[in-house]
Formats: C-alpha cells, sequence, structure tokens
C-alpha cells in the first residue's frame, strides 16, 4: 500500500503495480491507457473536505455553488448491497 496526495503520483504506483488507483480518465495520460480499465456504476464515492485554516472567499463560494447543486448524491444507507465503495 502506498499512499499519496498526488494523482500523478498515484498513476505511477498503479502503473508499476503497487496498488490499484481511482482517477478519472482525463488524469490518465494516453501512454497509459492500456493499464486503465473502466468501472461500472456500481462504484461510489465519498466526498469531504478538509482545510486547516479558514476557507478563502473564494473557496466559500465554490463550496455554496457545489452544495447549491443537486447532484445524483446518494445517502449511506441508501447504498445499494454489494456496491464497492472508495
Amino acid at each position: 500500500m502506498a499512499r499519496t496526495g498526488q494523482v500523478s503520483a498515484a498513476l505511477v504506483f498503479a502503473v508499476e503495480g503497487i496498488g490499484v488507483k481511482v482517477a478519472p480518465e482525463n488524469a490518465v495520460p494516453l501512454r497509459w491507457s492500456r493499464h486503465a480499465r473502466r468501472i461500472g456504476s456500481d462504484c461510489f464515492r465519498e466526498l469531504v473536505v478538509f482545510s486547516r485554516k479558514p476557507p478563502s472567499p473564494s473557496a466559500e463560494r465554490y463550496r455554496d455553488m457545489l452544495t447549491s447543486l443537486e447532484l445524483p448524491l446518494t445517502a449511506e444507507q441508501d447504498l445499494p448491497d454489494g456496491v464497492l465503495r472508495f
């Protein structure tokens, strides 16, 4: 297992065989596409935001914009049986 905060480093780890990485398709360089597999709609990801200091005004506006959207969010108790959670 390896932990990193950088998508590019996590992709390198996965390509080198150090675990599995879930990433947006546009984050995978074309030369690595043969290593990538699409995942189905049975995968859910919890979104969490954390900051050590108060958010900037632009970060607050971004947060407000995201929380005002009607996203296809699923409550934990409503997840189907057997789903993958990342």
